[in-house]
């Protein structure tokens, strides 16, 4: 992995991402709202901790397999008791009784008081959140040749989110293809997911249906929408998305709903595979933590199926890190035509004889953080 990358992994994997959104949503937070964990606590706090987690597995999407990680639980709480590091038991207890579930979105976080809960369990402190995060907009910008470039770390629930991807989409509407970067993003709303397919549907995208367990045991069923845009705001031309498997939740939605109408190319690492989405608050199970248990599940009208447990497999397998230099080369071949003897013309051409060096030139990096990647474009693409 290069410089670049572990760079950009580090800082986003040293944090939690975890949160809930308004109803209808996926789950995640801007990692900046979590607070430092106390890690010491009694087996009494441990043993309520086990009996509120007890309940809320029992309102799982899947009801036979939320009894299962019960039972899974229940046999093993001897040995939880004797963790006497809460974050340890909060590690253990998401390792563990996701695994129990078949669920890679499942966890448990231990918080410390202050700012950190209130970000988990108030909207408005959410909301300030995402703003501090720029709605998780890392970069928006114009690579040679007229391609476009949008890092997006997280996708934000709020209006304010939606209408700030808009004007991101703005600056790059007239670029010639477009990368969308989500190997760095951890999931979250819906809003800027429904703004974003909205600007990329240039021809109607199907959209996959949630499916909603009730208290009850019944299920509610949604069917999301996209924001509708004047044809003058469409973006038409080709789209690439980048993954690693660090890419979760509604990161994984987007990509695998534009995916499956064709419109983009997945470059990459398949995703994580945690994909089931909770439409509810956190479960708070005291003494400082709280469980992400999706109540919900989802179906894609052309596949049949989503990506929870298998993840968005790419169209052009490769290392995370070679990712973006694979999807900037094939990009270029993309392009129309342009007169040799325009700016743009030259741009093309230059970048189309040394792709690498071009983005070296844009993002400022040496030459090991991007060799390689572009000769993967040629490679005989591996079997799923």
């Amino acid at each position: 992995m290069d410089t670049m990358t572990k760079k950009l992994m580090s800082a986003v994997c040293a944090v939690a991402a975890v949160a809930f959104p308004p109803p209808g949503e996926a789950a995640s937070v801007p990692p900046s709202v979590i607070s430092a964990a106390v890690a010491s606590w009694s087996q009494r706090e441990a043993a309520e901790v086990l009996d509120a987690l007890d309940t809320a597995l029992g309102t799982y999407v899947d009801p036979e397999k939320g009894e299962a990680a019960r039972a899974f639980t229940r046999a093993n709480r001897a040995r939880y008791l004797t963790l006497e590091d809460r974050v340890a038991f909060a590690g253990q207890l998401t390792t563990e009784v996701g695994a129990a579930l078949g669920d890679k979105h499942f966890y448990i976080r231990a918080t410390g008081p202050g700012a950190g809960v209130a970000a988990m369990v108030d909207p408005a402190a959410r909301a300030a959140a995402e703003a501090a995060e720029a709605y998780g907009i890392a970069s928006v910008r114009r690579l040679p040749a007229n391609i476009g470039y949008l890092d997006l770390r997280s996708f934000g629930s709020t209006p304010e989110s939606a209408s700030r991807i808009n004007a991101a989409m703005d600056l790059l509407q007239d670029t010639g293809a477009l990368i969308i970067d989500l190997r760095a993003n951890r999931g979250g709303g819906a809003a800027v997911m429904d703004a974003l397919i909205g600007r990329l549907a240039s021809s109607p995208i199907p959209r996959s249906v949630r499916l909603w367990r009730r208290e009850d045991g019944g299920f509610d069923r949604q069917q999301p929408e996209s924001a509708a845009f004047p044809i003058d705001r469409l973006y038409g031309r080709p789209v690439y998305v980048l993954t690693a498997n660090f890419t979760i939740s509604a990161a994984e939605a987007f990509a695998y709903d534009l995916q499956s109408a064709g419109r983009v190319k997945v470059v990459g690492e398949t995703t994580r595979g945690g994909a089931n989405p909770m439409n509810r608050p956190l479960h708070d199970l005291g003494h400082g933590l709280f469980a992400y248990v999706a109540n919900g599940r989802s179906e894609n009208p052309i596949t049949g199926a989503s990506p929870n447990g298998v993840g968005v497999r790419p169209d052009i397998p490769t290392q995370p890190e070679d990712a973006l230099a694979v999807a900037y080369a094939s990009a270029l071949e993309d392009l129309p035509a342009a007169a040799p003897d325009t700016r743009l013309g030259g741009e093309v051409e230059m970048a189309r004889a040394d792709p690498e060096a071009q983005l070296r030139s844009s993002f400022d990096l040496t030459p090991h953080q991007v060799q390689g990647g572009a000769r993967r474009v040629n490679e005989p693409r591996a079997a799923p």
